[in-house]
């Protein structure tokens, strides 16, 4: 591992932190705009989002199938460039190839979430008894689930985009992308230039006009770029069904894994909703807390393993495995800066969220009990995104909810439900959870099985 290892990843990762951080404060900003129209509203929006998550989180994995398989046939492109044009053409049409094998996953797992979402309203009364709230999650729920087909799109472009180390393309779309999306939230909310106020409908509508205008100027670009033609995008000429049952394979457990997980922090603070609203609120403070640490993690992590597929598609793992070490330690250089502040200044980290008196007490000695699995979770996380993104998601499927069943849930129902530890017994079985699940991520990176791992059928000759 030497500098030039550190230099690629951070070339190839910056770009995608900044995509995802305009992406971040695009999530704010549309719980901001729509909070300013009352707390009736942030509490529709509220429910809203946490459904449309599940989604999200069926169509996003798209990005780790297509880039797995496209990331190691760029890399054999890269190599053949340097010896034969002829064979780097061939080989670019078939890098290609996986971005229209995607989109056609892509329109199969849109056509699931859009029929799933027609049963919200349903799904919602089970957990929720004011149908007034439910009604106004509806007005979001409603227009946004047909965007999901035009949304997985754009997924499966990320994925090849980012497989063929273009990401400051997927840096510039996504910040205009997003700013778009504010634009035209904050015309349809409030009503402006014209237009009628649309309250939360209106948030929906704006992100369906970005995300429309976004996809049809993504594929121009891909379609107009000269460095991009020889992909031969969006051609549809060889529909593989080999190629897109390897890259279900790929995505699905990733699918399963999203899908689980956020249903099982759902359970989990509905388990601690019945110890208390102080310490609910709290806990939802600490899981903030924790998606923050990976946040900041996850671009240089994803543009890691977009290195690391193109090492491994020129079948050289020790190269691969350098740059999996450069991820790791770049995120370890991070979370150490982020668990240092945490400790230090506790009480910023919970006034972020909540200025009570009560709440900043009690979160900021959850914060530093919490810290050092926070950062054990942090510098497993490039581990869990090298796993999902070059064809070990199946590994991590099965750790994660196996730590989750067995820590998570289990030591929550265990010791508040039997042993009456309240929210001491909750916050132990998180800290275990992570502890754990992390462990066994690492453990499994220094046995260096993931570098054996076949995303093809037939691996491509070289």
């Amino acid at each position: 591992m030497n500098k030039l290892h550190f230099t690629k990843v951070i070339k190839i990762g910056s770009p995608l932190l900044i995509g995802m951080i305009s992406e971040y404060l695009m999530h704010i900003a549309d719980s901001v705009m729509v909070g300013r129209l009352g707390t009736t509203y942030l509490a529709g929006i509220a429910i809203a989002f946490v459904f449309t998550e599940i989604l999200w989180c069926v169509v996003w994995p798209l990005a780790p199938g297509v880039q797995t398989i496209a990331a190691r046939r760029f890399g054999q492109q890269t190599l053949s460039f340097k010896n034969d044009e002829r064979t780097d053409n061939t080989l670019a049409r078939q890098t290609g190839e996986t971005l229209d094998n995607g989109i056609i996953i892509a329109l199969i797992l849109s056509v699931f979430v859009v029929l799933f979402a027609a049963f919200a309203e349903d799904i919602l009364s089970l957990m929720i008894h004011d149908q007034d709230r439910i009604a106004m999650a509806m007005e979001y729920i409603g227009p946004i689930k047909w965007i999901m087909p035009l949304a997985a799109i754009f997924f499966a472009c990320y994925g090849f985009l980012a497989a063929i180390n273009m990401t400051k393309l997927i840096m510039i779309f996504s910040i205009v992308v997003n700013l778009s999306n504010i634009m035209f939230n904050y015309i349809l909310i409030f009503g402006k230039f014209g237009m009628p106020a649309m309250g939360i409908k209106g948030a929906a509508y704006g992100t369906i006009i970005s995300i429309i205008m976004g996809v049809i100027s993504l594929v121009i670009i891909i379609l107009s770029l000269k460095p991009l033609r020889k992909y031969c995008c969006f051609t549809f000429k060889k529909l593989d069904l080999f190629l897109i049952r390897d890259m279900i394979k790929v995505t699905l457990p990733v699918v399963i894994q999203s899908g689980f997980i956020l249903s099982a922090f759902l359970v989990y603070e509905s388990l601690i909703s019945n110890i208390g609203t102080l310490e609910l609120a709290v806990t939802h403070i600490l899981i903030g807390t924790f998606h923050f640490f990976r946040f900041l993690i996850g671009g240089f992590a994803e543009g890691g393993s977009v290195l690391v597929g193109n090492a491994l598609g020129i079948k050289d793992k020790k190269e691969a495995y350098h740059f999996a070490g450069a991820t790791n330690m770049i995120a370890i250089v991070i979370a150490m800066v982020i668990f240092l502040f945490i400790m230090l200044f506790p009480e910023l980290v919970i006034k972020i969220f909540n200025t009570e008196p009560e709440t900043v007490a009690l979160g900021s000695k959850a914060v530093r009990y919490f810290g050092i699995f926070f950062l054990i979770a942090a510098i497993g996380t490039p581990v869990e995104i090298l796993f999902t993104h070059n064809g070990w998601g199946k590994f991590v499927l099965y750790s994660d909810i196996s730590t989750n069943i067995l820590c998570l849930l289990g030591i929550t129902v265990l010791s508040t439900m039997f042993l009456g530890m309240g929210i001491n017994g909750a916050w132990i079985a998180l800290a275990l959870y992570l502890f754990s699940f992390n462990i066994i991520l690492y453990i499994s990176f220094f046995s260096k099985k993931w570098l054996n791992v076949n995303v093809e059928s037939s691996e491509m000759a070289l």
